[in-house]
């Protein structure tokens, strides 16, 4: 059984850094959730957006958006997703007042 047959779905979200590309994953579950974002970029939106279409959902299907770290390649583009979805976004608590800024 491979995660994907558990609802787990990595998706590869590019960035500008030279960490190259980083992993973002689709939760097929109820809410729907992405586990990390990718950084806030048009390169970085556009193939997110084309994952979560291969795997028949949208932007505006997500339910909930869960922050691992502060990281830009990790959350940059939360408060993208987070206003075109209406999803909630989870973070630990340490960390949910400086992303909320």
């Amino acid at each position: 059984m491979t995660s994907a047959d558990d609802g787990i779905h990595r998706l590869e979200v590019p960035t500008p850094f030279s960490v190259g590309a980083v992993n973002a994953y689709l939760l097929d579950d109820d809410p729907l959730t992405l586990v990390d974002t990718g950084p806030n970029s048009g390169t970085s939106l556009d193939r997110l957006e084309r994952g979560l279409t291969a795997l028949g959902h949208r932007v505006e299907d997500l339910g909930l958006i869960v922050v691992t770290h502060q990281h830009m390649d990790h959350l940059g583009l939360v408060d993208v997703l987070a206003r075109r979805s209406g999803a909630d976004v989870a973070a630990l608590d340490v960390l949910a007042p400086w992303a909320a800024d």
